[in-house]
């Protein structure tokens, strides 16, 4: 596998957050993106970033960035 994967992390806690970016940041093959509160700011990023949005009907959605993986 070559490249690096984008992770974007979404938690109303600001403490999992920060450890969440502490891990994903000192892992070799991913990098920390985006951060968000909730859900609306979750969105706002994905599509901004990604021009993606969640699959209708809620619960947990996962975004994959397309870095040409196979």
């Amino acid at each position: 596998m070559s490249g690096v994967i984008s992770v974007a992390v979404t938690d109303d806690q600001p403490l999992l957050c920060a450890a969440l970016r502490a891990l994903i940041g000192n892992t070799p093959g991913f990098t920390f993106v985006a951060e968000a509160a909730d859900g609306a700011q979750a969105v706002v990023a994905a599509r901004t970033k990604w021009g993606v949005a969640p699959a209708p009907g809620g619960g947990k959605t996962v975004w994959f960035e397309n870095s040409g993986y196979s």
